[in-house]
């Protein structure tokens, strides 16, 4: 983060500030909130990091709080079936948690874009180069390296940023889902995935 900090105010001027950092520990989330994650979580696999972040939201920012959810993302799932259900009385609940736990608390400013068109609107932009310094990975490898098997990093795959992982990292994850996925057991498979990732 600080790398592309650096480099975006050299390039475009002092326009972003250091970021300003909080213990989620220290923030208390009401049961209202959590009533709503569990609910969307359910429906959507919501990440846990939306249970904090709406309060941390609404503390600190007045539910101005802008996030990067695009196309493809759960929470767009979640925003998207809540619109298109909206009016029917079925759906009232989970509308209700949408907009309590999504919509009340966050601004998205690049809803309805995938991954390529921020890659190809950064490219056209003069900044791509910024764009593919972004992290996703959740668990690199001791060299630094996006591991290829994580969630985020088989997401960046399929829509369409494969060549942000390298070469060998997605010939092992792709070796994993050729071979290891369909051995008899959870023992072995959980084998085979530490030798593919290199953890043995």
């Amino acid at each position: 983060m600080e790398a592309i900090r650096e480099h975006a105010n050299r390039r475009f001027g002092s326009r972003i500030l250091p970021p300003k950092l909080s213990d989620r520990t220290d923030i208390e989330v009401p049961e209202q909130v959590k009533a709503w994650f569990r609910l969307l979580n359910q429906q959507f696999r919501l990440g846990s990091q939306y249970i904090w972040l709406s309060q941390y939201s609404l503390n600190e920012t007045d539910g101005r709080l802008e996030l990067c959810v695009h196309v493809d993302d759960k929470a767009h799932k979640a925003i998207s079936w809540a619109q298109s259900h909206r009016d029917r009385e079925e759906a009232t609940e989970i509308v209700e948690a949408v907009d309590g736990l999504l919509l009340s608390t966050f601004h998205f400013p690049i809803l309805d874009m995938s991954k390529i068109g921020m890659q190809r609107a950064a490219r056209d932009a003069g900044f791509d180069d910024l764009l593919d310094r972004t992290w996703f990975c959740n668990k690199p490898t001791l060299d630094g390296r996006p591991c290829g098997f994580c969630g985020p990093c088989t997401w960046t795959i399929e829509e369409g940023l494969g060549y942000r992982i390298p070469g060998d990292r997605r010939f092992r994850a792709n070796l994993y889902q050729w071979i290891g996925c369909h051995l008899p057991s959870w023992r072995l498979r959980q084998a085979f995935l530490r030798t593919v990732r290199g953890q043995n």
